[in-house]
């Protein structure tokens, strides 16, 4: 049995799982994303980093205790491409796409056992959006 949700093999698995998106970084967070703009360039885009926000014991009994984790996974776009009703068709169907992919990191997620719980569009300088997607993980430990 278990001692904590978050271990090294579902960080595997969960690390592993994006890698046939059309993605160029996947890490753990570690602060790539909040370092000053421009000071380091650790990241290229689109880019997913895997924050681990906490786990908790929800529930305790004799033989085992019900926990839960909080994940959240920020997708990083460079949207440097804008586009409006009057756009090209082209230009607007880029602009969209990243809502595909959007789409597809919540399926992985989901895929990896976690509980979607929504996301967060963040606008970060001229061209840089950030997606906070988050999820819960539920599961059993031992006491």
């Amino acid at each position: 049995m278990k001692n904590t949700l978050i271990n090294s093999e579902f960080l595997k698995t969960l690390l592993t799982s994006f890698q046939d998106l059309s993605l160029s970084y996947i890490a753990l967070d570690q602060g790539q994303a909040d370092e000053e703009q421009g000071k380091y360039k650790m990241m290229q885009y689109p880019s997913l980093l895997i924050q681990i926000e906490g786990e908790d014991v929800r529930e305790k009994t004799h033989d085992l205790n019900q926990a839960q984790a909080e994940i959240t996974l920020r997708l990083f776009l460079d949207c440097s491409l804008f586009a409006n009703t009057l756009a090209p068709e082209q230009h607007i169907t880029i602009v969209l796409k990243r809502y595909d992919l959007l789409e597809s990191v919540i399926t992985k997620g989901k895929n990896c056992g976690m509980k979607y719980q929504g996301f967060s569009e963040i606008r970060r300088g001229n061209s840089l959006t950030e997606f906070s997607i988050r999820f819960l993980l539920n599961g059993h430990l031992g006491v």
